[in-house]
């Protein structure tokens, strides 16, 4: 190992504290133990330059792509098993083509800037001639289409409602707004098994159950959370195998594979990387925006695109057979050690300094704020100490995101199920760890309750801000250490609802509902600042942690990412995947619905998950530091 006599220093003092040390000592073990563990299935590239792909399908003996800006094109054979876009056999009359269907005579294209395009299947020039708009719909983008028993199904990026077309092959009729996904904002994809219809919606993968029969203009079918692919999180991509009956289901970092027919089937990780022969190194899926399937379903074909269009040109096309056992193909560099267990749902984590060394302390849905304690017992995990606790019974219900006030030694702690005023001030001991006897309300009538304020953030400025869940809406609390306060509104988050607020300098970062998003000099916003996405790989984010020096953290449905703030906020930078596996014992997990991160006294970074639906069991895991950043994860932390 080549290291530096700087970063040896570092180890070296990081290894005189006994914890750390162990942590080490751990990591070291978890990097021998993954060595042992085998693969899922792992891709291999077959194409490159592509720019935002949309659609895959197979038309008789060749796959036809959807390039944002060559439009849907043959895909050749090439040297060594890979894939050619041939841009002299693009189709005509296309402008933003996407998800794509063929019915062995036409092929049906969603065009976000037309509606729907019918092309001929010419088999002797193999090639798609004359183009029909059979739909036309320029405003609400067209992006998504399957053929039903009974049509095509068309969906939209603006608008969360369906439209069908009967006939399409021949004079086709259109049937407007026939359903729905539940949310009512948008659809990515479709795909039909038999006669059930599932939507990649705004939040979760949906189904409607007969499709055919339940949807109609004057009656519109309403889409269904499929519950065994709650897992997937927000879904980009649709393909079903009619040989296998198996749904796959493309998300920001991975492929799942779902089982539609058996009761109680849990949609399981598929495939998340693949190689680029002859290197073995496994790189991971970022923006799986395409799939599909090629004829007998031998192959799944997998697009995806890590810049989300901008350039260079990064799409790519990646083929996975679908005979290989499932699994996590790209291990991040971070790897989580479980720490705790049997917490609910946490909202937040936080360590508050103390004469006693210092604790996490956690927003449990159940017990309230509670400090976390070593178990004397073997392994010696993090309990909760229940003596501690401010909720369950008290004034704190559902106690949210905390922030530490430590000049003051006050904690402010959100309640997003409070009636009244979701706002405590909690005074907090320093010598005992625990937080004295009274808490007092936070501007006092000035915030709406109803919108449920889920996140706070205390600012360099001394004010503290807060966000909602329901509105997406960012505020200003003055002076929250006073006798009196102000509430000044800031500005939203554009997806609509906040997470977690945190602070980098002046900038004020929210875990929306969709996006990554940053504030630029939250202190002189009133009310009309909008935040602008970052870390566009990062969907749909639930926590958020700055380490104090370069990188902000994020999680979003089974992972966690880490996005460096020097890079210039107009190039809207991807994020890179910083873990998105723990290890229980000796056995290897993904994260599951991660909802708070915090970073501990020496640097490491600790999540919480809730891996089933009740919430009943949620996990606390440490990240155990990569070799290749632990100098600048621990830069200024290690004495």
């Amino acid at each position: 190992m080549n290291t530096s006599r700087t970063t040896q220093k570092r180890i070296k003092g990081a290894l005189r504290s006994g914890w750390f040390g162990m942590a080490l000592t751990v990591f070291f073990t978890v990097l021998v133990g993954l060595s042992a563990l085998s693969y899922g299935a792992v891709g291999t590239r077959a194409a490159t330059g592509l720019t935002l792909p949309a659609g895959l399908v197979q038309v008789q003996n060749n796959l036809w792509i959807s390039d944002h800006v060559s439009g849907l094109c043959r895909l050749d054979p090439g040297a060594g098993g890979a894939l050619v876009v041939n841009r002299d056999f693009c189709a005509p009359g296309l402008i933003e083509a996407g998800q794509a269907a063929f019915d062995g005579t036409f092929v049906y294209v969603a065009d976000g800037r037309t509606g729907v395009v019918r092309l001929t299947f010419d088999a002797g020039a193999n090639s798609l001639i004359n183009p029909v708009t059979i739909l036309s719909d320029p405003v609400n983008r067209a992006v998504g289409c399957a053929l039903g028993p009974d049509g095509l199904y068309v969906s939209y990026i603006r608008k969360g409602s369906f439209d069908r077309i009967l006939t399409p092959g021949g004079a086709p009729t259109v049937q407007l707004d026939v359903g729905a996904e539940s949310a009512g904002i948008s659809i990515l994809q479709m795909a039909f098994q038999g006669n059930n219809l599932f939507l990649a919606g705004s939040a979760a993968v949906e189904r409607i159950t007969n499709a055919p029969a339940s949807c109609s203009t004057a009656v519109p079918c309403t889409g269904a959370l499929v519950t065994g692919a709650r897992n997937v999180g927000i879904p980009m991509s649709l393909a079903f195998d009619g040989v296998n009956n198996l749904l796959y289901i493309g998300r920001a970092s991975g492929v799942f594979r779902f089982d539609p027919i058996t009761p109680g089937a849990v949609a399981e990780l598929y495939v998340n990387g693949g190689t680029v022969p002859p290197n073995p190194t496994v790189l991971p899926f970022l923006n799986v925006s395409a799939l599909g399937l090629d004829t007998g379903s031998a192959n799944l074909f997998v697009t995806d695109d890590p810049r989300a269009g901008e350039p260079p040109v990064q799409g790519r096309l990646w083929r996975v057979p679908t005979n290989q056992l499932p699994g996590i193909a790209f291990i991040a560099p971070g790897v989580g050690r479980q720490e705790a267990t049997g917490l609910t749902l946490p909202a937040g984590l936080i360590f508050l300094p103390g004469a006693l060394g210092g604790h996490f302390w956690i927003s449990d849905h159940l017990q309230g704020f509670c400090r976390l304690d070593r178990d004397p017992l073997p392994p010696g995990n993090l309990i909760i100490n229940v003596d501690t606790c401010q909720g369950g019974l008290q004034s704190i219900v559902s106690p949210g995101q905390p922030s530490f006030d430590p000049a003051n030694n006050k904690v402010y702690l959100p309640d997003s199920a409070a009636d009244v005023n979701p706002l405590f001030r909690l005074n907090y001991d320093r010598n005992s760890e625990t937080i004295l006897p009274g808490l007092t309300t936070v501007a006092t009538g000035l915030l709406n309750a109803a919108d449920r304020m889920i996140a706070s953030a205390l600012g360099p400025d001394g004010h503290l801000y807060v966000g909602f869940i329901r509105t997406g809406m960012i505020q200003r609390v003055t002076t929250p250490n006073g006798p009196t306060q102000t509430v000044v509104n800031v500005g939203t988050d554009p997806g609509g609802g906040v997470n977690q607020l945190a602070f980098v300098g002046g900038d004020i970062y929210s875990a929306g509902l969709t996006t990554l998003n940053q504030i630029s000099n939250a202190a002189i916003c009133n009310g009309a600042c909008i935040g602008t996405p970052r870390g566009k790989t990062i969907t749909a984010p639930t926590a958020l942690a700055f380490d104090g020096k370069r990188f902000i953290y994020a999680t979003d449905i089974d992972s966690v990412w880490r996005l460096d703030i020097t890079l210039p906020l107009t190039s809207f930078p991807a994020a890179e995947m910083f873990s998105n596996t723990a290890l229980i014992d000796v056995n290897r997990v993904l994260y599951q619905s991660p909802t708070a991160l915090a970073f501990g006294p020496l640097g490491l970074l600790h999540v919480a998950d809730s891996p089933t639906e009740n919430n009943l069991d949620a996990r606390l895991f440490v990240i155990l530091p990569h070799l290749n950043f632990l100098p600048a994860t621990f830069k200024g932390a290690v004495r």
